[in-house]
């Protein structure tokens, strides 16, 4: 069995990643990989202390990039398709790593113009669905939401976005993990695939005081825990079991 821990848009709250790891080491047991959606902070140290956390936890990271993000991501995913960030695995747009027997594939960034360094256009995305069409690809790791799929937020709109959906259903993965919306955490199937939103590390309005991460089990059947930090009462909680 693969354990993964799962978090995201930390936004510099490095103060919340150090308590989750700090009041919630049973949880972490046996747990080998981070799966982090991204959006780190405007802080180069945010990246370090990040990775200095999970190294210290026997945890090996595997990241994609979001939006908001310091000069070292930047730099990062303009010269390389993978890069070693202190024991982190940033990928790049379109690159993929393997685990074993397990292939993740990064969508970093978010959808725009092309005016912000994190910004892709439809077609790179459409390109990078004609590469991989076909290929085995376990785990999409991204930044955005599919449209249409966990992609709720602002009351009751959908927030995802179309061409990403397109990659669900045409890349098939058994995971698509998403974040950037800092709503509660969700999760569904879709055909064959399993869709994650992750809840933010960093949270706003009615969700300020909480933050949320996943646990993974990988094995002949996958298991999805989602757990809350209560950050003024320093208390972690399972508020969902997933099983397909």
């Amino acid at each position: 069995m693969m354990k993964f821990v799962i978090f995201g848009d930390i936004h510099d709250c490095i103060d919340r990643v150090e308590m989750i790891f700090s009041i919630a080491k049973d949880i972490f047991v046996d747990v080998s990989y981070a799966l982090i959606t991204g959006d780190y902070g405007e802080k180069n140290e945010s990246v370090l202390r990040v990775a200095k956390i999970i190294r210290e936890n026997g945890i090996i990271g595997i990241s994609t990039y979001g939006n908001h993000e310091p000069e070292i991501i930047r730099k990062a995913v303009k010269n390389a398709e993978i890069t070693n960030l202190n024991g982190i695995r940033l990928l790049s747009l379109g690159a993929r790593c393997n685990l074993g027997d397990i292939t993740i594939l990064g969508l970093g960034g978010n959808r725009g113009s092309g005016k912000k360094w994190s910004h892709w256009r439809d077609h790179q995305v459409e390109r990078i669905i004609d590469m991989y069409k076909g290929d085995k690809i376990d785990i999409i790791l991204s930044h955005e939401m599919p449209y249409g799929l966990a992609d709720i937020c602002r009351g009751n709109k959908h927030c995802g976005q179309l061409v990403l959906r397109r990659v669900v259903d045409e890349l098939n993965p058994i995971i698509f993990i998403g974040g950037h919306l800092h709503t509660f955490p969700n999760m569904m199937t879709y055909k064959d695939s399993i869709i994650l939103k992750v809840g933010g590390i960093s949270n706003r309005g009615a969700l300020r005081d909480v933050s949320f991460f996943s646990i993974l089990e990988w094995n002949k059947r996958i298991r999805m825990r989602i757990y809350r930090l209560n950050v003024s009462e320093e208390k972690v909680s399972e508020i969902l079991i997933f099983t397909p």
